[in-house]
């Protein structure tokens, strides 16, 4: 596990920041490193001014985004400024990091960059000076190269989205989305936007896109409905439009119209299986790869998304409805945050967006592998487990593997490959082990596409407990393609009657982790579809699979990065840290462990090693008074036995609740 998830007692942070055809590496006293792929963390050079190393985000007010290898051995890092997000800069150094040169980049410079090495480093969404469509209407929206908002004129030409005479920019709206943007009656615009928290916005502009102050308000849920109604717009993307009798009237595609009727026959539902051939006929109705979809196809597909609630079935493990095609059919046709980029498994990403009349056949493809077959696949480059001295930055090819998806699910499970992903599989250990029925509403089973290949729909929550899903195939990383195990979790694990079988949900969870990463759900500093975005982390991962809160005991209350979903909080009157971890336990909350200790038995296997995450669980749950744990380490189980009678590291190993707790460099979060 990278150590930027260790907790308030261990505050320093360790991580990639970015890995391209170098790696830029942040230390846990926040300098700069660089080094090559493949090296290991201590033969990475650091970044020196002067000769002297040091060098971190504040030493000239610039934050390090990249860094990129250069023909001569050395290395080219990319900076943006502290006080102005809008300036980047370009800064050298040599092979052994010493910085040779910087200076400022222009606006072309930057695009130059971002074309050449694949990297959105303002992240307006695209690369280069490319606009990147952000809605798709009757007025669409766009994003220019510098991250200001675009409204498009019906003869072609840009206005640009302004407010008390600035354009109006992404930054601007951080904890905001425009949802849609109509013409008003008589010139300018209304535009709705979105909230965190759900809370839908009006506002108003005039003829030249300037917004009016005057004209902001909130849309409460009746007015929402009225006007969904009457522009013919599904403005809150809740897909409650009701299906009216010869609803289908509406659809102009022969195809798309045949395959609607014939699934919908009988008030039957639209499953998985039926929405792929419903964007299939779609895809084949355009008439070529290179053919735009046109207006009437891409309002049939915006027509279907409008009634999901009612036309669309999908059942988790459990038999419970979901809202999973709903989310992922929304996403396609409506637009997303990621849809700006499609990975599908490699190093350098390629440019995407949203679909629109002027959408090509082969970019609604392209997002129907995205969010129904499961096919864009995260970059497979990790940094690596750092708990390991030896850890170094890896990547690797996709490869499918076929076994049940779960067989009895335990923490036994759960096995960390060699990315450094430890408190995600500690958090899955943990639910697993202390109620495992809840993985059955986490799931829903597609059965096998037109590739042959299964693929599910995958449930998360994001840090305001809102529900979003993605579709994962059973294609893992693997090192080498001839390879019959994984790289990174495992496909491996013990069924019910503690016999070792293979099983899916361990690594399918953390690759769809990965690809809902994307969606900038959890918070995470580096906020796209690759491995290495979603190593390290905290207790955050426990709430993003099974939802709630966790916490841990301390003098006061406070918040994680403004997570309120990590909290802390101040132990009861009259109670102690100790009795309230261990009613946690005899409870069955799960119990997430933060290391920053070394420790080891008295053989000399290891227990504890730092920046590391592991879970515990009643020891004894027959006993309601129970103070003793067992502590599971993610690398996966590890006894002592007869051929190894001392094992490098023990899982899982017994310990008082009361010495757990008074380790030193240990922290504790309990689930609420």
């Amino acid at each position: 596990m990278s150590a930027n998830s260790l907790d308030q007692d261990v505050s320093s942070v360790a991580y990639a920041r970015h890995i391209g055809t170098a790696v830029l590496y942040v230390g846990t006293d926040g300098t700069w490193s660089v080094g090559r792929v493949g090296q290991k963390v201590s033969e990475y050079q650091s970044v020196k001014f002067n000769g002297q190393g040091g060098v971190h985000d504040d030493s000239f007010e610039v934050t390090a985004l990249a860094a990129e290898l250069r023909n001569d051995g050395g290395y080219v890092l990319y900076l943006q400024s502290n006080q102005n997000p809008a300036q980047f800069f370009e800064a050298t150094t040599d092979a052994q990091g010493n910085l040779t040169g910087a200076k400022a980049l222009s606006n072309a410079e930057l695009f130059a960059a971002e074309v050449r090495y694949g990297i959105d480093l303002n992240y307006n969404g695209g690369l280069g000076d490319a606009m990147v469509l952000v809605d798709a209407g009757s007025v669409n929206l766009y994003l220019d190269g510098l991250g200001g908002y675009q409204l498009q004129q019906t003869d072609g030409s840009f206005r640009p989205l302004q407010f008390a005479g600035q354009a109006v920019t992404l930054d601007m709206l951080e904890g905001f989305e425009i949802e849609t943007v109509v013409p008003k009656t008589g010139g300018g615009y209304q535009i709705y936007v979105r909230d965190e928290d759900d809370n839908l916005f009006e506002l108003g502009t005039d003829q030249a896109g300037g917004v009016d102050a005057g004209t902001i308000h909130t849309v409460g849920s009746a007015q929402i409905a009225e006007l969904e109604k009457s522009l013919g717009e599904d403005i809150n993307a809740g897909g409650d439009t009701p299906v009216a009798a010869g609803w289908t009237s509406l659809l102009k595609t022969a195809g798309v119209k045949a395959q609607v009727e014939a699934l919908t026959a009988n008030h039957a539902k639209i499953n998985h299986a039926g929405l792929v051939k419903i964007v299939d006929a779609a895809i084949d109705s355009a008439g070529g790869a290179n053919n735009q979809i046109g207006a009437d196809l891409f309002n049939d597909l915006k027509a279907i998304a409008a009634r999901g609630k009612e036309l669309f079935t999908a059942p988790d493990l459990a038999g419970t409805e979901t809202g999973y095609l709903l989310d992922v059919f929304n996403q396609l046709v409506n637009g997303s945050k990621a849809n700006n980029f499609y990975t599908g498994g490699q190093t350098q990403t390629q440019t995407l967006g949203n679909l629109s009349p002027s959408a090509t056949a082969s970019t609604l493809q392209k997002l129907e592998a995205k969010w129904l077959l499961g096919q864009d696949l995260p970059n497979p480059t990790t940094e690596g487990d750092t708990a390991n001295p030896n850890a170094a930055a890896a990547s690797g090819v996709y490869k499918a593997f076929n076994a049940e998806l779960i067989s009895g699910a335990s923490a036994f499970d759960v096995n960390q490959g060699s990315a450094g992903t430890c408190y995600l599989l500690a958090s899955m250990a943990a639910v697993a082990q202390v109620n495992p029925t809840a993985l059955n509403s986490v799931f829903v089973a597609n059965g096998s596409s037109t590739d042959g290949l299964q693929t599910w729909g995958v449930r998360f929550f994001d840090t305001n407990g809102k529900v979003h899903w993605v579709t994962a195939n059973n294609q893992f990383v693997v090192k080498n393609p001839e390879d019959t195990e994984t790289a990174y979790s495992k496909v491996k694990g013990v069924d019910a009657q503690g016999n070792q079988t293979k099983e899916l949900w361990a690594p399918l969870l953390e690759k769809a982790y990965a690809q809902a990463n994307e969606l900038q759900i959890f918070g995470r500093t580096t906020q796209t579809n690759s491995m290495l975005a979603i190593e390290g982390g905290l207790a955050e991962a426990v709430v993003n699979v099974a939802g709630g809160k966790v916490t841990t005991f301390t003098d006061e209350v406070t918040t994680y990065n403004g997570n309120s979903i990590l909290q802390t909080s101040v132990v009861p009157t009259g109670s102690t840290a100790l009795e309230q971890y261990t009613k946690a336990m005899n409870e069955g909350k799960v119990l997430f462990i933060v290391s920053g200790a070394t420790t080891n038995d008295a053989n000399g296997a290891k227990l504890f090693v730092p920046g590391h995450a592991y879970m515990a669980y009643d020891a004894d749950t027959s006993n309601p008074s129970n103070t003793s744990v067992k502590v599971y380490n993610p690398w996966g189980v590890s006894v002592s036995t007869a051929q190894e009678p001392t094992p490098t590291y023990l899982a899982p190993f017994d310990m008082d609740v009361a010495t757990l707790v008074g380790t030193d460099g240990i922290s504790v979060w309990i689930s609420v």
